[in-house]
């Protein structure tokens, strides 16, 4: 071997050991936090949980047999999981592998993109168990995902619409609104980004007894305090509202 090879040989074993340090210290850290008493801090949330090989958890896969088996023993692990679509067609199996790791822990998922049919019916059948739900997407489409669902565990609700490539946001009406709403009634945190909403002459109301926080950010569309009167919040404590949208009526000075 000669020199030039030699030192070549070298430096990949050097990079090798920074690349595993690095892995290391990923694992050191996150079995850290799965060892802690369970509490609200010491769980992933889904912007840290993405399906890689070389993210947390699969990485623990990737190290040996006995990593292997103390990660797919830990359900707290798996509770948790962002995705960006579209994903390859093989990636419902995947999803469904991950969300069943978790057994009968609680989820929380963020879905960011056009998902398709496949993972949506996926995600129904874990419709009782989801603890939070975000959703960032350019096609009211992804609304789709709450039909004929019942979810009854889910506390946090947060959906955003992105432009489309026409600099324009999906528009759904104000009983569609209630309808997602609906489906959660034990919800305690919701927030509706950047969505167009419209008068659809609705009659419909709903009682939210343990919302405490409520959003509404929307770009353009009826006005906010339009659902506001179809909704009954004994429990509300923050409303956030885009004051553009919201009609203020005030008593003349007597």
């Amino acid at each position: 071997m000669s020199v030039q090879e030699l030192q070549a040989r070298i430096d990949d074993i050097s990079a090798d050991i920074d690349r595993q340090k690095e892995m290391l210290k990923k694992l050191e850290h996150l079995w850290s936090t799965v060892k802690a008493p369970s509490s609200a801090s010491s769980t992933p949330s889904a912007a840290q949980c993405r399906p890689g090989a070389r993210e947390i958890p699969m990485l623990f896969l990737n190290v040996c047999s006995t990593w292997t088996d103390i990660a797919l023993s830990t359900p707290a692990l798996w509770e948790a999981i962002q995705i960006q679509f579209p994903r390859a067609k093989a990636f419902g199996q995947l999803l469904a592998t991950w969300l069943s790791r978790a057994r009968n822990r609680f989820l929380s998922l963020a879905l960011h993109g056009t998902f398709d049919e496949g993972a949506a019916t996926i995600v129904r059948g874990y419709a009782e168990k989801l603890r939070s739900v975000e959703i960032h997407s350019d096609d009211d489409d992804c609304l789709d995902l709450f039909e004929s669902m019942s979810c009854p565990s889910l506390e946090t609700l947060k959906i955003g619409f992105l432009c489309n490539a026409h600099g324009d946001t999906p528009c759904y009406s104000l009983s569609q609104t209630l309808e997602i709403l609906r489906v959660a009634p034990n919800l305690v945190e919701c927030a509706f980004y950047n969505l167009s909403t419209f008068d659809n002459s609705t009659t419909g109301h709903l009682v939210l007894p343990t919302l405490r926080s409520l959003a509404f950010s929307h770009e353009k569309g009826y006005g906010d305090d339009e659902i506001l009167r179809l909704l009954t919040l004994p429990a509300l404590e923050t409303l956030s509202l885009a004051m553009v949208n919201v009609s203020l009526r005030m008593s003349p000075p007597s």
